[in-house]
């Protein structure tokens, strides 16, 4: 991503400098697109720590992440039309602030400093 600010610059100070106007992140992936599954979920992570709601696909890893999280809403149609629909449907929503306040409150929970919680425990697990 260009124009950031050198070595260090976190995802979401480059997705905050270069995606400033985006207003609802999707995750539209087909479900026979395997290799994708992995990096799905991290751009989820990245979206909320944007304060972004999202509009997700019904992939079970992404599920698995948001559910009852509501930070967004679940795809209900890969029909061009009813996927331009259901973002403008969010847009002017009124769980729209709802949803950038429960990606604040996600962060909490999916951040390094809680992962690195987790992988000390389980390297510490090992040692023994």
């Amino acid at each position: 991503i260009g124009g950031g600010r050198g070595i260090g610059q976190s995802i979401v100070e480059r997705l905050l400098t270069v995606y400033p106007n985006i207003k609802v992140h999707t995750t539209y992936r087909e479900k026979n697109r395997a290799k994708l599954y992995l990096r799905i979920t991290n751009k989820v992570f990245d979206y909320l720590h944007a304060l972004t709601p999202v509009l997700h696909s019904d992939l079970v890893e992404v599920k698995s992440v948001l559910k009852g999280r509501d930070v967004g809403e679940e795809l209900r149609s890969y029909d061009t039309d009813l996927f331009a629909n259901q973002i403008n449907e969010m847009l002017t929503s009124n769980q729209y602030d709802i949803w950038k306040e429960n990606c604040k409150q996600a962060t909490k929970e999916f951040n390094w400093q809680q992962e690195e919680k987790v992988l000390l425990s389980i390297f510490e697990k090992l040692s023994v």
